[in-house]
This record gives C-alpha cells, sequence and structure tokens, in this order.
C-alpha cells in the first residue's frame, strides 16, 4: 500500500480510530512542515505534511489518520 504524506493527518491521539506514535522530527518548509512519526509496530517512521508551523514536536505522542484513497502496489 502507498500513501503519500499529504494523505496523512495528524490527530489527538486519544482519538477513535487513529494510530498512535510520537513524533520524531519536525523540518519547517515555510508554507509548510513534515511531521515524522516514530509508530510502534512499523519498521520505519511515517511522515505526515502539515500546512503552516506544526503544533506537535519531539518526542509529543500524537494520532495518524489516512484521509483520501489508497492504492495498493504488488
Amino acid at each position: 500500500m502507498v500513501l503519500r504524506p499529504e494523505q496523512l493527518r495528524l490527530a489527538d491521539a486519544d482519538t477513535a480510530g487513529v494510530v498512535t506514535g510520537t513524533v520524531t522530527d519536525v523540518c519547517f518548509y515555510g508554507h509548510d512542515a513534515k511531521v515524522t512519526v516514530a509508530v510502534p509496530g512499523l519498521d520505519h517512521p511515517v511522515d505526515v505534511r502539515v500546512a503552516g508551523p506544526s503544533q506537535v514536536g519531539p518526542g509529543r505522542r500524537t494520532g495518524v489518520r489516512v484521509t483520501g484513497e489508497a492504492t495498493l502496489h504488488p
């Protein structure tokens, strides 16, 4: 399954149906930011694009949810 960072959204970690993890890095690009989240059980961290400056920082627990359609590639 392939998901682009802009297909993911940060959510409150206590929201039903989200995957929870810990923010490990935030890279600001001016108009948006990339938030990297380590999710237990995944081999690699998840990158989430957020509009504007991020409201979360490294070490903070957060939820991640998928928006839109996902594509499965064999």
